[in-house]
């Protein structure tokens, strides 16, 4: 039998059910006050690219990798890390960090209608025939 398959990871849908275009940044609580962390940039068309490797750790520890971005919006489990924190922080080197104009979004909670509107919105046209 041949079956397409798209992979995506957790942090890609949840960037996705964002419903928003831009700059995405998402942020799921690991555990022990750590998180994983990604990138996405949500094109008009509910595509997206990953501007850089995901990563995991304290949130202290990985904020200063997006200091340069003036209008982030965030969303997943922990982002509420930074909520705590008035979108506040102070990183390792104790310096503050510009988080003005960031923005956490509410994701959606069924990520599978999300899955489905990503497959049909990247396949080929031919490959939707039964």
């Amino acid at each position: 039998m041949n079956v397409k398959a798209i992979g995506l990871t957790t942090l890609d849908v949840i960037a996705l059910s964002a419903g928003v275009t831009g700059r995405v940044l998402v942020l799921l609580t690991a555990g022990r006050g750590e998180v994983f962390a990604g990138l996405r940039d949500i094109t008009l068309e509910g595509r997206f690219t990953q501007p850089q490797p995901d990563q995991s750790g304290h949130i202290e520890n990985l904020l200063p990798a997006w200091r340069n971005e003036p209008n982030l919006l965030i969303v997943g489990s922990g982002a509420v890390l930074l909520e705590r924190h008035g979108l506040s922080m102070v990183c390792s080197s104790h310096a503050k960090l510009p988080l003005t104009g960031w923005q956490v979004l509410q994701p959606i909670s069924l990520l599978a209608p999300v899955l489905a509107r990503y497959a049909v919105a990247v396949l080929p046209e031919a490959e939707k025939q039964p």
